[in-house]
């Protein structure tokens, strides 16, 4: 099976950005679509993927669904029709780019996280759960990951240099803005990725989460980076407005559409 061959065959694809082994059991592959489900274990959440120019080929497969199942990147056309079976959107996450860090002193001191604190950071995230829409939280195993370099994320996209800043009260953890680098082959050189970015609901309003998105920019300087990227979801106003205050720029490209349906 040849993911980018069976790209070029439909117009509508939900295949980018998807490792092999992500794909999972192959439901329909034919000349009238392509089909798969897969059990995401970082997510606990079943995923379909598709490639295809009608999407009735996709319902006639969901109709038999009886579990809970995300579908990420559903393209807009597709919305409607998957409403009527009950499906709802789960997150809209846009692209922002912020180009060049002329605005930011140069930093080289950080509190990184230690790998033994992973499972201190998980606990933060998941108390922040649906604080915005689609934000699920990150697992022990996940924070490890990121650190070692070895979770899927970083692999598929070749990034570099990943750590995780934290902000503390005392022994506390009360913060976190996961980074990374990746583009090293580009021209234009590479772009330092804000993964995750979380505050204690308990410290809201003391501008910790502009103070770690400084930090991280600083990181990100310190290592050349020559653009940040980070995604964040369109209702999320509150966050929109402090990542434009530190240069951050909406992409021309369309929302990335997450669609759920809650079996439950």
């Amino acid at each position: 099976m040849d993911i980018d061959e069976i790209k070029k065959i439909f117009k509508y694809n939900t295949l980018d950005y998807v490792l092999k082994s992500e794909i999972g059991e192959v439901l329909v592959n034919d000349g009238h679509a392509f089909i798969s489900k897969y059990f995401d274990t970082q997510q606990n959440i079943l995923i379909y993927r598709y490639a295809l120019d009608d999407v009735k080929y996709l319902i006639d497969v969901l109709q038999k669904e009886k579990t809970t199942y995300l579908i990420p990147f559903v393209h807009k056309e597709f919305v409607a029709k998957l409403e009527k079976i009950g499906l709802s959107i789960r997150s809209m996450f846009k692209g922002f780019f912020k180009f060049g860090f002329n605005d930011f002193e140069l930093v080289n001191q950080f509190d990184f996280l230690d790998i033994s604190e992973s499972e201190k950071a998980a606990l933060l995230t998941q108390k922040a759960i649906n604080t915005s829409r689609g934000f699920f939280g990150q697992t022990k195993q996940w924070i490890e990951g990121w650190i070692l370099g070895t979770i899927d994320d970083i692999k598929e996209i070749g990034v570099k240099n990943q750590q995780i800043i934290v902000k503390r009260d005392k022994d506390k953890i009360i913060g976190l803005i996961c980074i990374g680098l990746y583009g090293f082959d580009k021209e234009n050189g590479p772009t330092l990725w804000v993964r995750e970015l979380v505050v204690d609901q308990d410290y809201q309003g003391q501008k910790i989460g502009q103070t770690l998105l400084q930090e991280g920019l600083g990181y990100g300087k310190l290592l050349n980076a020559k653009k940040a990227f980070l995604l964040v979801d369109e209702l999320n106003n509150n966050a929109i407005h402090i990542y434009k205050k530190y240069g951050f720029c909406a992409a021309d490209e369309d929302a990335q559409i997450d669609m759920i349906y809650d079996a439950d």
